[in-house]
């Protein structure tokens, strides 16, 4: 029964690709705005070149209702924000002029005669409702939970509070501006104030230039979106022709191998080795650090993800400040075990020292293949070095039991992290993430003493290296696929899954 509903799901995926997929000479296509999916207005017509992309009929264009990977990457191109993230994760403002932050308070004040897709100007009142808006959402609140309050002070001013000292502020001020009262239903394409506008009729969905958009000089190309069933692999349709492009954040746990041009999407997700702390070897930090140093993260990233993942030594992404305190190699990290004094072995080759036998469990999700390799590749990389590690591949479920009792040595972690690159879930003694860390450890401690503005990211960086309560390995990319009939530089940015970031400029055929 199960393979027959897949089969039927295939085949209706692809009648509505195909019948969404004809193509209209230039110049036939009416051109307009429209605020709910399926509806239909009218417009001068005019001749536009074109670029498809995949989208959901299942999920919402509402930015602050939608789930999925594909809609999520069109955000950035129907609304604006206060402060965009560049490629190197660093704010920078776009429809804030500039920002005034005195302790926990911040002022942002607005670009003057920027305007929504119907002419409207965006005022603070559309600012503070987005935020609101965004605060409910599950793609927002948990970088918005940083602020206390939002209010408006003025047609062009908006205040916002925070909560407690936090790292970098205006980097969490990414959220989708859109008109007020516009995006109060799931079905709503709320009015923004983007290079595009969402349109649908007879069929066809289309995001079209924004005639009011204030650099619009430069946006001369029509995107076509392409509903593809959730069960079709949009990477198979890119190979068929019938796409341009499509993104691929490869959160599937595999790359799969395509027939197209390619380049990576630096995402923030951090994927890392969990330590139990409480463990009695390896609540010794001069341990931990070894354990670090002797791990290939040069194989991690070209044998495991392919080359989409960048090695990482500390925990802040490498595109936004890459730190680097040893070498990537395995005979270095032997000598600092000879120098701890493990320089001993049991009768299986296992290194023991002061502290006992150098042999751990390490869990990890067996759904997710990049998990399962990585799990394989640190133990192999340990393994060199005389240290037995013993890999348990466990189902979601007795993964996450697992964690919570404390039944494990070392695990497989992976976690997206705000722009800030906030840490706090690691080091708060109810974090998400804080399984096997003290939270009452100098790392801990240093790690406030940071955010509070007491010691420098450097500082920090190093101090956590040194203790090394857990080990970050690779910071993991996406994957932006695309035809090889587009002849200009394609620049994803992972940030905010801004990966069509330079779509006005390619050239497809």
């Amino acid at each position: 029964m199960k393979k027959s509903l897949k089969i039927i799901a295939l085949i209706l995926s692809f009648v509505i690709l195909f019948s969404s997929c004809f193509r209209k000479e230039p110049g036939t296509e009416d051109a307009s705005s429209e605020t709910k999916i399926g509806g239909e207005t009218k417009r001068p017509a005019q001749q536009v070149d074109r670029v498809r992309l995949p989208f959901s009929l299942e999920d919402s264009l509402n930015p602050f209702f939608l789930k999925g990977v594909r809609n999520i990457s069109l955000v950035p191109l129907m609304f604006d924000s206060l402060y965009v993230i560049d490629e190197k994760y660093m704010p920078v403002p776009s429809v804030a002029l500039e920002a005034v932050e005195e302790g926990l308070n911040i002022k942002v004040i607005l670009k003057d005669g920027i305007t929504f897709s119907d002419s409207s100007l965006l005022t603070s009142a559309d600012v503070v409702y987005s935020f609101h808006q965004a605060r409910l959402s599950p793609s927002y609140k948990t970088q918005l939970s940083a602020f206390s309050s939002c209010e408006a002070a003025g047609r062009y001013e908006v205040r916002f509070a925070l909560k407690q000292p936090t790292l970098s502020p205006l980097s969490l001020l990414d959220f989708p501006i859109v008109k007020q009262n516009t995006a109060d239903q799931s079905e709503q394409v709320p009015k923004g104030s983007g290079r595009y506008i969402y349109r649908a009729e007879n069929g066809e969905y289309l995001l079209e230039p924004n005639p009011s958009y204030r650099e619009n000089n430069d946006i001369a190309r029509t995107i076509r979106l392409i509903p593809i069933g959730e069960s079709v692999s949009p990477v198979f349709i890119l190979e068929t022709g019938e796409l341009d492009a499509c993104f691929d954040d490869l959160s599937s746990g595999a790359v799969r191998r395509a027939d197209a041009a390619q380049t990576g999407a630096v995402l923030n997700n951090l994927v890392y080795l969990g330590v139990n702390s409480k463990n009695y070897v390896l609540s010794d930090k001069a341990v931990r650090n070894a354990l670090s140093r002797t791990i290939l993260r040069s194989d991690i990233s070209t044998r495991v993800y392919s080359g989409n993942a960048l090695p990482a030594q500390a925990p802040v992404n490498p595109a936004k400040q890459s730190y680097s305190y040893f070498a990537d190699n395995i005979k270095e990290g032997i000598e600092v075990w000879e120098e701890l004094g493990y320089n001993q072995f049991t009768s299986g080759g296992v290194r023991r020292g002061g502290r006992g036998v150098l042999s751990f469990t390490l869990i990890c999700p067996s759904e997710n293949q990049f998990k399962v390799q990585l799990a394989k590749s640190v133990a192999g990389s340990l393994k060199e070095a005389g240290i037995k590690i013993t890999v348990r591949e466990l189902t979601t479920q007795q993964y996450k039991e697992a964690l919570n009792a404390g039944n494990y040595d070392l695990y497989i972690g992976e976690t997206r992290l705000l722009n800030n690159m906030d840490l706090s879930e690691f080091f708060k003694a109810d974090g998400a993430l804080s399984f096997g860390i003290d939270p009452e450890s100098p790392i801990a401690k240093a790690y406030f003493d940071y955010v509070g503005g007491t010691i420098s990211e450097s500082v920090f960086c190093r101090q956590f290296v040194e203790e090394s309560p857990f080990i970050p390995l690779v910071f993991r990319m996406g994957v932006l696929y695309y035809s090889r009939g587009i002849d200009k530089e394609v620049k994803p940015v992972g940030a905010s899954l801004n990966v069509y970031a330079n779509i006005h400029e390619w050239n497809a055929d």
